[in-house]
Order: C-alpha cells, then structure tokens, then sequence
C-alpha cells in the first residue's frame, strides 16, 4: 500500500505555513539543479494571498499543490516522493471539479515540462495548438452531470464548424455531437450532460459557428456568438467557453 492509502490525505487552501513549505521545497530543488518552478516563487505567494493555491496533503505532508482561480491552471506540482502514488490524478480531479462548480466549461494549459503531457492526457485531457511559447497544451471539456426531468426521449445533434462553412460549400464540421436528452413537459430539452462547444484547432482568428438539430429539425445554424443561440439556450462561462445545459427549441427561427 502506498502512503496515501494509510494516511489520511486533505486538500485545502495553503495556510502561510504551507506557503513557507512548499518555498523550502521548491528551493531546494533549484539548489540541486532541479527543474523547478522556484522561479514562480512571487507568483505563488501572490496566488496564496489571493486564495488560489490548493495544497494536497498526505499524512499532515504536502504531497502536492496547483495554483489558479476555478477553471484555471496555472501551476501543478507533485513532489517527487509522492509521484507515481495517484497523489496528482487526486489533486488535478479535484480542479476538474471546482471548475465544473464554478460552471466553467473548458481548462486549457501550457504543459511545462513538456514531460507532463502524458499526466494531463490521461486525466483526460486533449493536446490543442500551442496558444503560446514551444512546451505542449492541452484542453479539457470539463464534465458536468445535470438532472434529467421526466419527459419524452428526443434527438439533438450539435454540430461545431469553422466559420468558414457559412460562406463556402462543403466544409465538414470539426465535431459532432448526439448527447442524450429528454424534452420535459414544459417544451424545454434538456440535456443529461453539459455539452462543452469547444473546438480549439479553428483558423486562428475564426470564429465557431454552431449547427442544432432536434429529431430532424434544424433549430440554428450560425455563429455561436449571435443572439438566436442566446436565445436557444447557448450560454457561456467567463472565459467566453460556449456550452449548453438545455435547448429552448421554441425561440428557435427555423429555417
């Protein structure tokens, strides 16, 4: 058995004595010649007075932290004993979650090291286009499960495009998508999951254009961004994720 399976593990917002621990740690790290990220030091303290460090301990111990507002990744760190322990994959789901209560729809971050990707990908994680500088990214539809009310099966299918298959004949869509759903006694469909409209490898400067269909019958077909989507239903988190937790199929405009 692993440490973590005899003593008790806790995650938690750093106190200042975890602060000063996890300094020490990283510290001692870049006096080996360690890969560290000790060089983030000040942004560390800034994210612990703000709140966004989470810690992981095992038995009293840190065995690992990750630094970011919900929904934001920033800094993740297994300390080397802990690695290889399911310490990571406990703290990481446990960011996966405070995004989805914080109704975040999508992380996206910069694997560094590169090394990481691998940890990232099978949390679930999917490698996109650099948004910036050579190391790995990687973004992740965050799940989130609704309640489905009683009420009558129907079929939805989502389609997401490039924009530019508004203007030109034969551009195939980027992903489909036929989530479970039920159409309640009020006319509304709702959806078993939240359904994340994330295409992260558009054109860059594109922008996502959105098809919904409700057993047959197509209900919109543009940008996501305009206001008949709104209307459908189409909501978005703070960092402008589109996603859709039920379908109001009668504002659609028909076409």
């Amino acid at each position: 058995m692993g440490r973590k399976d005899v003593y008790p593990v806790t995650i938690a917002n750093s106190t200042d004595d975890d602060l000063e621990e996890i300094l020490a740690w990283l510290q001692a790290e870049d006096v080996a010649g360690e890969t560290t990220f000790h060089p983030n030091r000040n942004m560390i303290a800034a994210g612990h007075e703000a709140g966004e460090l989470i810690v992981l301990k095992v038995g009293g111990e840190i065995g690992a932290f990750a630094l970011g507002a919900p929904g934001v990744i920033d800094i993740f760190e297994t300390k080397p004993a802990f690695r290889r322990t399911g310490v990571g994959r406990m703290l990481a789901q446990h960011c996966i979650g405070r995004a989805a209560e914080a109704d975040i729809a999508v992380i996206e971050g910069e694997c560094a090291p590169p090394t990481s990707l691998p940890f990232w990908e099978h949390m679930g994680f999917q490698q996109i286009r650099a948004r910036y500088g050579h190391s790995p990214w990687v973004g992740l539809r965050v799940p989130k499960l609704l309640i489905l009310p009683a009420g009558k099966a129907c079929e939805i299918i989502v389609r997401l495009f490039d924009e530019t298959m508004l203007y030109v004949d034969g551009v195939a869509p980027v992903a489909e998508y036929r989530p479970l759903a039920v159409m309640g006694a009020d006319g509304i469909v709702y959806l078993q999951e939240r359904l994340a409209l994330y295409a992260p490898d558009l054109r860059p400067g594109n922008d996502l254009a959105v098809e919904i269909v409700l057993d047959g019958k197509r209900l919109g077909l543009d940008k996501v961004k305009r206001e008949e989507f709104k209307r459908l239903g189409v909501q978005h988190d703070r960092f402008l994720n589109y996603f859709i937790d039920m379908i109001d199929p009668s504002s659609a405009r028909g076409d």
